[in-house]
């Protein structure tokens, strides 16, 4: 950066600061794995944010993410004893996320401090409106410095691989939040063709030769907070998220060379993308199959992840051919509300699932409740519409799971 005056940061005490870390690396890196916890912990060990303001940025993101998930009174604004709304701002604040000057290219740190924000802004605001132009900007200064494409070197490196996570973490966010917001995505599939992280959890990375970047094939991540598995399905379902979003909700059809439309029929589109949501749920590992049951907390939390977002996707892609309520009369000759009732009463029962488990909801969830919630609803409305023999208190049990949800995160 062109300015040499270093701002002047105030950290968490050191036993705080310990804890904050840590509640980062398990409650929110293992779900958006923007950084490798051995080489950040290795880092923190050196004190180097008492030397280097980039990465002292970068540990304060850190420390108001651990803070969203801290009981600690300490990490409140002074003051705040009613809620909690504010944990974690006192740090957040101190960084100025956008530079002032954007003639030089950026660092990781910077990419990685970025992201970061967005995923706060997101987490405390629940609305992407407030991130959505980090989010842009973040994704300009990625391909400014070549994140976005490959790197032809055959071998990889620790900070080749750090590169690509905080890539593709922008990269999903763009895709997720661009789709909730009904906006334009800002990067295409045929724009970038950096490969998806390695298939290797944190601890494997800094062997020595031949044996760095191997994960052993009898540990599919049983035991890492990391879980680089969880998002690289995560990144491959989104995928297909974005590919519905550019070619069923585009408000410009695609045309060939000579002006005409060529845009696949609506059927040919459903077809396409309900085949491609099959494909991707045969090949989810087993440790992260939906089971309600389920013994490991993480694996749990990241699989309902998984598949309430694998259900909304599926709801992205019937919810236009949904009949208005007037047209909804005869039973079964509408199958697209049927899907989606079918997969809005899934997202339900795993809410539930997680919430009997005492497993603390996602703010990554929101959409997916109130998405799953209208559905339900539509389906009640068009049951009562239809004049047959309905009951809706079932489903509107379900309606009270999703909300129950957003009331959940909405105390923190």
């Amino acid at each position: 950066p062109p300015s040499n005056k270093s701002p002047q940061y105030t950290f968490p005490d050191p036993d705080l600061l310990t804890s904050l870390v840590d509640l980062y690396f398990t409650e929110v890196n293992c779900f958006s794995p923007v950084l490798h916890r051995p080489t950040f912990e290795r880092k923190l060990a050196e004190k180097l944010h008492l030397r280097d303001h980039r990465f002292a940025g970068t540990l304060l993101m850190v420390c108001s993410l651990g803070a969203r998930h801290s009981d600690d009174p300490r990490v409140l604004v002074e003051g705040e004893t009613t809620t909690r709304h504010s944990a974690g701002y006192k740090w957040y604040s101190q960084v100025s996320v956008i530079p002032k000057h954007l003639d030089y290219k950026p660092d990781l740190y910077e990419l990685q401090t970025i992201t970061l924000s967005v995923i706060y802004l997101i987490v405390v605001f629940s609305s992407v409106g407030v991130s959505w132009n980090q989010l842009g900007f973040g994704l300009r200064r990625a391909q400014d410095v070549g994140a976005h494409r490959r790197n032809l070197h055959p071998h990889s490196t620790s900070q080749n691989e750090e590169w690509k996570r905080v890539f593709w973490v922008l990269l999903c966010l763009e895709w997720q939040y661009g789709t909730v917001t009904g906006r334009p995505l800002a990067m295409h599939d045929q724009d970038f063709d950096q490969d998806l992280p390695l298939e290797c959890d944190d601890e494997y990375w800094d062997l020595p030769e031949p044996l760095d970047f191997k994960q052993p094939k009898n540990k599919p991540s049983e035991i890492s907070a990391s879980d680089i598995f969880y998002f690289i399905h995560y990144a491959k379902l989104l995928e297909i998220q974005a590919a519905v979003t550019n070619t069923i909700y585009s408000p410009r059809k695609p045309k060939d060379l000579y002006g005409r439309p060529s845009q696949p029929t609506d059927a040919e589109n459903i077809m396409a993308f309900d085949s491609a949501l099959n494909s991707w749920l045969l090949k989810v590992p087993d440790h992260l199959r939906w089971d309600p049951k389920r013994k490991n907390r993480l694996h749990l939390k990241q699989s309902a992840l998984l598949y309430t977002a694998y259900y909304n996707v599926q709801i992205l892609v019937h919810r236009p051919y949904i009949p208005a309520p007037l047209e909804a009369s005869v039973p079964g000759a509408h199958p697209s509300l049927a899907i989606c009732t079918n997969a809005a009463r899934s997202c339900a029962r795993i809410f539930d699932a997680q919430d009997k488990a005492g497993i603390p909801a996602d703010a990554h969830m929101l959409h997916m409740a109130f998405t799953a919630g209208i559905v339900l609803l539509l389906n009640v409305w068009s049951g009562k519409r239809s004049g047959f023999p309905y009951n809706s208190s079932k489903e509107l049990e379900n309606v009270h799971k999703c909300l129950k949800l957003e009331r959940t995160v909405e105390q923190r």
